[in-house]
């Protein structure tokens, strides 16, 4: 939990609690408990002003943006984006829903607003027969996976409003807003002082409810074309009108989450989209169980599971609330976790404050090859009281990344019985690589490098390039033909590896070429007697070629 607390201009002093939970039925979400009472202080020095306030809207508004995967700002050639134009990275496509405006209309469940990723006027258009517009922005450039990078249902629901400073009930008429603001054009500036602008923008904060809404309004439109604001349109959410006299306050109470399908499922429901698209599969599967020849079709399908998902989320937050946060707690992760890079494994070994959890049950071991942040894979399931682990699987030259789990007989998880209870991931995620090594050498003419020429295009590492056969201690310093100096690598672990990740000094990418790497001894070396057969100073280049 973090508290923020802030004084206004117009003197009511806000404090914002923020709670944010790691069990995992309940991390993909946060609580927002916010408390504003009129304290009259209107500025940093601590004056006060007692003024009975009238009418006060708390005005919320949420600018999401989900395009940024398929839209790599620092792309460059050759570029690698699949989306249609960057104004989808700020929300230009952003569709808006809001649901259980009317507390006694007969599906009245919660009060909620969600969005998500519509349909682009420019995005791909499939080859007939499949001439329907798409969701969820797959990566369908040729040699793409098809993979959706737009999969997230993201929004607020409202947990509690107070009715008046006098009566703390819940008020279920609360948002008194919830509409689709202009993200440029609806009064965006600030300038308190401008009366004109904050009359407008106190329009605009009291405007309702949207009917129909803005994703109703769209429809199976594209929502780059709905309105003429540039930016797109966002979540408003207004709570109001409140007359707050010296010393009262409101308190408003909703929980922001994210949902929609996994980053796993994202790909392998893309994966088989794309070779449906290719003609290599002509039957699909609906989240339903029945099945479909369009490929268009089963991509939305899927992708609007995440409407079902985000809501699944706000029950989940209500639940929480409501019972006082008392959920099931899984067990503690382990408060040491270590990773030592070997020549022939790669050892982990963790604390064992777990073990005197109730239902303890092990432990679990997850890794991803090359980034942190990508797929891991299960790589071993370990009973309770053991706390270490070789893994001998690690192949050379590959970097490694792990976390560790501790995990219970899921006798307490009230959501999945049965499903054990997780430590999270995020307390033990390594972010530093690991990798095996080699021995370090007493020559250096035995300094190689890996692979060369550097073929970018054909490379499965992505450029990076890596020295073998080095003394226990060196400093690389590689140079253009030029001679211009790019990078300076210090060699301090004692083992014959080093790797360079490919990118200069100013994390710039190299242009082809031919390039220099100098290699300068840093300590004696002695052999098995003690005697010099590597000098401090001695050094040696080698030439590689970086091919783009």
């Amino acid at each position: 939990m973090i508290i923020s607390v802030l004084n206004s201009s117009i003197g009511i002093t806000v404090t914002r609690k923020l709670m944010a939970f790691s069990q995992q039925n309940h991390d993909n979400y946060f609580i927002h408990d916010y408390t504003f009472k009129n304290t009259g202080i209107y500025n940093v020095s601590g004056n006060v002003e007692n003024k009975t306030l009238t009418d006060v809207y708390f005005f919320f508004q949420y600018r999401y943006a989900f395009g940024l995967e398929s839209y790599p700002l620092e792309a460059e050639p050759p570029y690698t984006r699949w989306g249609p134009s960057n104004n989808i990275t700020w929300g230009r496509n952003c569709v808006n829903q809001q649901i259980g405006t009317d507390p006694n209309a007969p599906d009245f469940e919660m009060r909620a607003e969600y969005s998500w990723y519509g349909r682009h006027s420019q995005g791909y258009q499939a080859p007939p027969p499949f001439q329907s517009s798409i969701l969820g922005l797959p990566n369908h450039l040729d040699g793409g996976d098809g993979h959706i990078s737009t999969p997230q249902f993201v929004g607020t629901v409202t947990i509690h409003a107070d009715k008046t400073v006098s009566d703390k009930s819940d008020d279920l008429l609360q948002p008194k807003t919830t509409h689709h603001v202009g993200s440029d054009t609806d009064f965006q500036d600030s300038d308190q002082f401008n009366v004109t602008l904050m009359t407008n923008k106190y329009g605009v904060m009291t405007r309702g409810h949207a009917n129909p809404t803005h994703a109703d309004r769209i429809g199976t439109g594209f929502a780059d074309q709905f309105g003429a604001d540039a930016g797109g349109f966002a979540q408003g959410q207004g709570f109001g009108p409140y007359t707050l006299a010296p010393g009262d306050s409101i308190h408003i109470v909703f929980a922001e989450g994210v949902s929609g399908l996994s980053r796993q499922k994202s790909y392998e429901i893309g994966g088989i989209w794309k070779s449906g698209i290719n003609g290599q599969v002509t039957s699909f599967t609906l989240p339903n169980n029945q099945t479909t020849n369009d490929p268009n079709q089963y991509l939305n399908a899927w992708v609007m599971t995440g409407e079902d998902s985000i809501l699944q989320t706000f029950r989940r937050a209500i639940q929480n609330y409501n019972g006082g946060f008392n959920i099931p707690k899984p067990p503690p992760p382990p408060n040491i976790f270590e990773i030592n890079s070997g020549g022939d494994r790669i050892s982990l070994t963790w604390a064992n404050n777990a073990e005197t959890w109730p239902n303890l049950q092990g432990y679990r071991i997850y890794r991803a090859i090359a980034k942190p942040d990508t797929f891991y894979n299960l790589i071993a399931d370990l009973p309770s009281g053991i706390n270490s682990y070789n893994d001998t699987s690690a192949i050379r030259g590959f970097e490694y990344y792990y976390y560790v789990q501790s995990y219970d007989d899921g006798s307490t998880n009230d959501i999945n019985p049965g499903q054990p209870l997780v430590s999270s991931r995020f307390y033990t995620m390594t972010n530093s690589p690991a990798f095996l090594r080699r021995p370090a050498k007493n020559s250096l003419s035995e300094i190689r490098v890996v692979p060369n020429p550097v073929d970018i295009r054909t490379n499965p590492l992505e450029g990076r390039v890596h020295f073998y056969g080095l003394p226990p201690e060196c400093t690389i310093r590689i140079f253009t033909e030029k001679g211009d100096l790019i990078q300076t690598i210090d060699h301090t672990n004692g083992s014959g590896d080093e790797l360079w990740n490919g990118l200069t000094s100013s994390e710039q990418i190299p242009v082809s070429g031919l390039y220099i790497a100098y290699f300068e001894v840093t300590q004696d070396v002695r052999d098995n007697s003690g005697n010099i057969v590597l000098r401090n100073g001695e050094s040696i280049f080698k030439k590689f070629i970086i091919i783009r």
